[in-house]
This record gives C-alpha cells, sequence and structure tokens, in this order.
C-alpha cells in the first residue's frame, strides 16, 4: 500500500511496540509478493503475510492459480485471501463479470484446500441485497472448506449463522465503532466467543477515534475496546479470546 511508503517502518514498529501482530494481505498477485516480502525482513517478530487477488482487480483476468501456488511455501504465508465477491458497484445484469469472479473465487478455495491454510473471504453487496453473500455460502458449501474468515463482515446476522455453521469466523473492523452500524454491533455481540475476530483493514476504516484517518495496525485495539463494551465483557479477556481465535485460524 502506498499510502505507507513514508513510514511503512515506524507502523510496523509502533504495534510490535503495542504486542501486537498483523498481517499483510495481499489483493493483487504484485501486492501478495509485496506481503510475503515484508514479512519476510521480520523472521522473528508476528508479522505475517496472505496471498491472494481481490474480486475487483484489474487484472482479475489472467489470475491462474499457479501464480498464487509459488507463494504458498513460504513460512510467513498463514492465509490464502483477499479474495471473494464484491457485486457492490456492479451491474445486475452483468452476469459476465459476476462468473468471472466467482471462478477466481473458487480456484483460491481450490488452493487453500491444497495447502490447508485458511481462507480470507472478501464479500460485499449493493445496499439491501445479500447476493454475493448467498454466493460465497454456496461456494464454501459446495467445496466443502470449514476453515475460514469472513474479513470486514457486513451481512446480517440470520446469514452470519449460516457462515458459523460451517465453522467460519467472523472478522470485524472499525465500521463497527461508527454509530449507525447497529446491525454490525449486534452481528458482534451474538458472534460467540470462540468465533470472532478483529482487524483493522488498514489504511481503510480506521475505528472511532481515529475515524477519517490513515489506518493502522494498532488501531485493532479500539475495535476490540467496542466490542467488548457492547457485550459487556472485560477488554483484556476478550483480547485475549480474539488472539486465541487468530492463533487458531491461522496456525500461529
Amino acid at each position: 500500500m502506498g499510502e505507507y511508503d513514508a513510514d511503512r517502518q515506524e507502523v510496523i514498529a509502533r504495534s510490535l511496540k503495542e504486542g501486537i501482530g498483523m498481517i499483510v494481505v495481499g489483493t493483487t498477485l504484485v501486492d501478495s509478493l509485496a506481503a510475503v516480502r515484508l514479512a519476510q525482513e521480520y523472521p522473528n517478530d508476528p508479522v505475517y503475510a496472505s496471498i491472494g487477488v481481490h474480486p475487483t482487480d484489474d487484472d482479475i483476468e489472467g489470475v491462474h492459480p499457479a501464480q498464487l501456488h509459488a507463494l504458498t511455501g513460504d513460512t510467513k504465508v498463514v492465509a490464502i485471501g483477499e479474495c471473494g465477491l464484491d457485486y457492490f458497484r456492479l451491474d445486475p445484469d452483468d452476469a459476465e463479470t459476476r462468473q468471472l469472479q466467482q471462478d477466481v473465487f473458487d480456484q483460491h478455495i481450490v488452493l487453500v484446500a491444497q495447502q490447508n491454510k485458511p481462507l480470507i473471504v472478501h464479500c460485499r453487496d449493493r445496499d439491501g441485497v445479500d447476493d454475493a453473500y448467498r454466493d460465497i455460502l454456496v461456494a464454501l458449501t459446495r467445496q466443502q472448506h470449514g476453515k475460514f474468515v469472513m474479513h470486514c463482515y457486513s451481512g446480517t446476522w440470520e446469514m452470519a449463522e449460516k457462515f458459523l455453521e460451517l465453522g467460519g469466523y467472523l472478522s470485524f473492523t472499525g465500521i463497527v465503532t461508527f454509530p449507525k452500524s447497529e446491525e454490525m454491533q449486534k452481528v458482534a455481540m451474538n458472534t460467540p466467543l470462540d468465533k470472532i475476530l478483529v482487524e483493522t483493514d488498514a489504511p481503510f476504516l480506521a475505528p472511532v477515534p481515529h475515524r477519517g484517518k490513515r489506518n493502522e495496525p494498532a488501531y485493532v485495539e479500539d475495535v476490540a475496546k467496542k466490542i467488548a463494551e457492547l457485550r459487556n465483557v472485560p477488554f483484556a479477556d476478550f483480547s485475549l479470546a480474539t488472539v486465541e481465535n487468530s492463533k487458531q485460524v491461522f496456525g500461529l
């Protein structure tokens, strides 16, 4: 991410100083390689990488599983993704692009099955519609892959229950701290403690009180504080649970 070109090492150092590790998530083939190389610069620190191609990547048509497979052998690679479906700005009648996204997502699912790694799933729908979530659910059910994380979950509780039934985890970003995110807050309150994760999606979606600024990994603490408050549990207990969940799903 170019947003960190001027102070990337300082951002990472701030997080590590607070005892906060991170997964550098690839969203293109180029970014995935960069994520692995960055993680390799910290051989003794909790800095890891995930490799994948985002559904809105301009080069998605040229994606081939072998290109990602070549990166999976590195010990710093702990997950596949961010990948998935994004219908937010997609014309409802654009069946070709929808099918392309689904095909590339299926390629990622096959890869995680081969590598026995978790899948980081991106899903975004048009307002008031849950077509992408339903298509994600169909794909995961068809492949019977239960080791996955619904990144930046923003769906309904009814849909969340279906992903939980498949064995997935739900991960929440700074959006949960926004005043008008009542539905997401409801899901965060109801998600079983052993199936919930927190994240930043940095540099995007900075939580309150940093909203509107560039996000960074250290701000994940504010996401955890908000959910602990919503669930009426001690912050330390909730944070410990999310750390253990991360270790469990990512094999850390």
